[in-house]
């Protein structure tokens, strides 16, 4: 049995537009797309087009991320997507469409629970006032900083992490981050490829520009909340009220120096390298101890562990299968996997087509559907006998 093509609803009128703009005929747009100008016609006649080829078409016709919204009249035409990038150099187009979709998807997705906070805009020109008032804003104590306590306290205002493969194009233009915003809800898009030590300290910084509102990329605003994602991971009061018992932990020979940076970093959930910069701020190590330790974090640099060990899958069959069903139970997972939960959900319950949970989930159609069948039986519950 055949399966029906799914379809997503477009404005042709518009579409028709946009192709008399670029000076493309449908026979031509057919060949670039690999189908025939009657299903060009057909796409533009019934105003619907297979998911899949939505980004190819938009590609072609060389559309901005508002034209392609205008094209689908969609209500997240006015969705506010904004890269963190090396100097404001902008993006590829095809990869602000794909972030911009996820978050889409993301945002259709979501429940919208009634958030218990709001985003309260800071405006403060000292990083520790406002370290401080970022962690009043989530609930947070400054003593007890951990990743899963944060992305807990960001749920209840609405904001949302979701770990992306940035790739080599964004990584090109130095993207470390995304922030998608639509409504009173946000979602911070972390590169998958980022150390997990370094998280907790990634996540403040994007904090930082969020409830600041920042709407550019400069280096004076870099540098700003690079010192306040730093007081929040390594705050000053921590170090100045345990610097004689640092002082004289680090008297120690240089050779026990790194396991004592993993421990402090452990405790205070930052990279070692933070830890290092806090010592030489605060005077606790001279600067020749600084570049003893970061040659010993050189060496170490390669072993770090990345977000992509904890979430993408493999490649081979049916492994594939296997992982999703267990990462999807399992706590030290499912944190990264935010997106991925939704999408679960929404395929079992016939809110996702397949093809879009495959593009997705990164599998094929084949481990899609078969996923599908294996969470529906997961959710059948066995009636207990009657004793």
């Amino acid at each position: 049995m055949s399966r029906q093509t799914t379809m997503i609803p477009i404005r042709g009128e518009i579409l028709k537009a946009f192709l008399s703009r670029a000076q493309l005929g449908q026979y031509t747009l057919g060949e670039k797309l690999g189908v025939t100008r009657k299903t060009i016609n057909e796409w533009l006649n019934t105003n619907k087009i297979p998911p899949q080829r939505l980004l190819s078409l938009t590609m072609a016709l060389g559309l901005s991320p508002k034209e392609h919204s205008q094209v689908l009249g969609d209500p997240f035409s006015e969705m506010v997507i904004q890269f963190r990038t090396s100097r404001n150099v902008k993006v590829p187009s095809n990869k602000d469409l794909e972030i911009r979709e996820v978050a889409k998807d993301f945002f259709k997705l979501d429940d919208a629970s009634i958030a218990s906070r709001h985003i309260v805009r800071l405006q403060d020109d000292d990083p520790k006032a406002i370290a401080n008032s970022i962690l009043k804003e989530l609930g947070l104590s400054a003593d007890s900083i951990t990743f899963d306590g944060t992305l807990k306290a960001l749920e209840r205002c609405n904001i949302f992490v979701l770990f992306f493969d940035f790739g080599d194009e964004l990584r090109a233009v130095k993207a470390q981050a995304a922030c998608a915003q639509f409504g009173t809800r946000s979602v911070i898009f972390i590169d998958s490829n980022e150390a997990l030590e370094d998280l907790t300290w990634r996540l403040f910084h994007e904090l930082c520009h969020l409830f600041c509102g920042h709407n550019e990329v400069t280096a004076a605003l870099e540098k700003f909340c690079n010192d306040v994602a730093t007081e929040i991971v390594t705050p000053t009061e921590f170090f100045q009220s345990n610097k004689p018992v640092l002082k004289k932990k680090f008297s120690a020979p240089k050779s026990h120096w790194p396991n004592m940076i993993k421990s402090i970093a452990r405790s205070l959930s930052a990279s070692s390298e933070g830890i290092v910069l806090a010592l030489v701020d605060h005077k606790i190590i001279d600067e020749t101890g600084k570049k003893y330790l970061y040659g010993c974090l050189a060496l170490l640099k390669k072993d770090r562990l990345l977000v992509s060990s904890k979430i993408h899958p493999p490649t081979t069959y049916p492994e594939l299968i296997d992982f999703w069903l267990q990462a999807l139970k399992d706590p030290d997972k499912m944190k990264f996997l935010e997106l991925q939960n939704r999408v679960q959900a929404a395929l079992v319950d016939g809110r996702m087509s397949i093809g879009r949970a495959a593009d997705l989930l990164k599998v094929d159609e084949k481990a899609a559907e078969e996923l599908k069948l294996e969470w529906q039986k997961e959710t059948i519950k066995v009636p207990e006998e009657v004793g």
